[in-house]
């Protein structure tokens, strides 16, 4: 369900979305480029981005946070800790309602893997 989610945003590569994964599942920061992006200091990531990443990658991954991504785990400082301090069954519950991960009801209905 993560990965899908990135669908209508190309512009976001797999090694992105996975560092993503690893900071909305696990709480754990991404490197100081996503982490500016997350903090709202796109001119911070701009200075940072790797010349291979495509030129639609700053406008699919603020894309991507805007309609996608929980509320309150991104946007400033102050969010970004927050998010990282919060167990990780609260990440996945609010994942789950974020369509971003299955819940237990769609794995037992077989409607999406554990590994979605």
């Amino acid at each position: 369900m993560f990965v899908e989610s990135f669908q209508h945003f190309p512009g976001v590569p797999i090694d992105t979305i996975e560092a993503l994964w690893t900071y909305f599942s696990y709480g754990l920061l991404p490197g100081s480029m996503l982490s500016a992006a997350l903090t709202n200091n796109f001119y911070a990531m701009a200075s940072r981005m790797h010349p291979s990443l495509p030129s639609t990658f700053p406008t699919h991954l603020a894309g991507w946070l805007l309609n996608c991504a929980p509320d309150g785990s991104f946007g400033n400082e102050a969010n970004v800790r927050t998010w990282v301090g919060l167990t990780d069954d609260i990440r996945r519950e609010q994942m789950i309602q974020c369509r971003l991960r299955p819940s237990v009801i769609d794995i037992l209905k077989g409607t999406h893997s554990a590994q979605s």
